[in-house]
């Protein structure tokens, strides 16, 4: 529970004047950029370094280009990701 007025303050502000995306921007996203990637994975059927198949990177560069942001699941093994969500909950 957060007590400091001021990041309260900035909460309510940030809630007021944040605008959502419409949800055909929201369907238009996840079918034209994140559902080819997944794809891929499924595809790829487990291999360790599915991204970094020509047609993976091909579309994560794209998706880089046009909307400044890729989701690559599965990027890590799981042994690596495990460690890292260990560490950063250190933080």
């Amino acid at each position: 529970v957060e007590s400091n007025p001021k990041v309260l303050l900035w909460e309510l502000h940030y809630l007021r004047t944040v605008v959502l995306p419409k949800p055909e921007a929201v369907l238009h996203l996840e079918q034209e950029w994140l559902e080819p990637v997944a794809k891929l994975r499924v595809k790829a059927r487990g291999a360790p370094q599915w991204w970094a198949s020509s047609k993976a990177r091909e579309r994560i560069l794209a998706a880089l280009q046009e909307q400044k942001f890729a989701v690559v699941d599965g990027f890590l093994p799981e042994e690596m990701f495990t460690g890292l969500v260990d560490d950063a909950s250190t933080l």
